[in-house]
């Protein structure tokens, strides 16, 4: 119980002896991360856990000690198989996604919230499925405009009113994600977005209790202004958000 199959927590004595026994099988490991390691601008980049990542069978020739230790849950590896209806081999991870995913530059959110809770991040930063990674399809995609407009408070009350809610928790799936409306900005105002997230973001990793509701009220006022919201509408959307 509690031992690691292909996550490791290195407060864990007995996973920190498995990894230590790895020779080849270190070359496989990768920073893991879990939803609660995620905050409005900030997560934690410094990883607590290694995930054993591999995203086809396991190259048995080339990681016999990774092998030996997959060996030991071999049953319950096998179970898995019987559970999810799957036909991959017994080694494999469980519907692993491309690594290029988690290693470059994203927005990460938990897929549930109370609060708004995006953040950025460009390192190797690997998670569970209770994670949304939302990455860039193209170059054209400013991300730090992008985590701007999400982590507004106008975002946020559409997701509440609109997405999808457990009670007071937002429930952010690939929908309401993929339906949250976004405005085309001047390029003025949209770089002006940007590197207000991107400032916001710098502080925050610096010191998750920077002070930053200036910046972020700087973004809310733009957006009010580029959708035309009147006093009244903007004293709504602030009044809703009080606790």
């Amino acid at each position: 119980k509690n031992d690691g199959i292909f996550v490791f927590d290195f407060t864990n004595p007995r996973d920190v002896e498995t990894v230590s026994n790895f020779k080849a099988g270190k070359k496989l490991l990768r920073d893991f991360y879990k939803n609660s390691d995620i905050r409005k601008y900030y997560c934690n980049t410094k990883a607590t856990k290694k995930l054993l990542y591999y995203p086809n069978a396991l190259d048995e020739e080339c990681y016999p000690d990774v092998l030996n230790h997959l060996y030991k849950y071999e049953v319950i590896l096998k179970h898995r198989l019987d559970t999810y209806n799957e036909r991959y081999h017994w080694t494999s991870l469980h519907r692993a996604r491309n690594q290029n995913i988690f290693m470059n530059e994203k927005i990460v959110v938990p897929y549930r919230t109370k609060t708004s809770a995006f953040a950025y991040n460009d390192v190797e930063w690997f998670c569970r499925s209770d994670v949304y990674v939302i990455t860039a399809k193209n170059k054209d995609v400013d991300i730090f405009y992008l985590l701007g407009v999400l982590n507004s408070k106008l975002t946020f009350v559409w997701l509440y009113h609109r997405g999808k809610r457990k009670g007071e928790v937002l429930e952010l799936f690939q929908v309401p994600l993929s339906e949250i409306p976004l405005i085309e900005l001047p390029n003025d105002k949209k770089l002006e977005v940007s590197l207000l997230a991107k400032l916001i973001t710098e502080a925050k990793q610096e010191g998750l209790k920077s002070e930053t509701h200036a910046m972020e009220a700087k973004i809310d006022n733009i957006l009010y202004e580029a959708y035309g919201l009147s006093e009244k509408e903007i004293l709504l959307v602030n009044e809703s958000l009080k606790d």
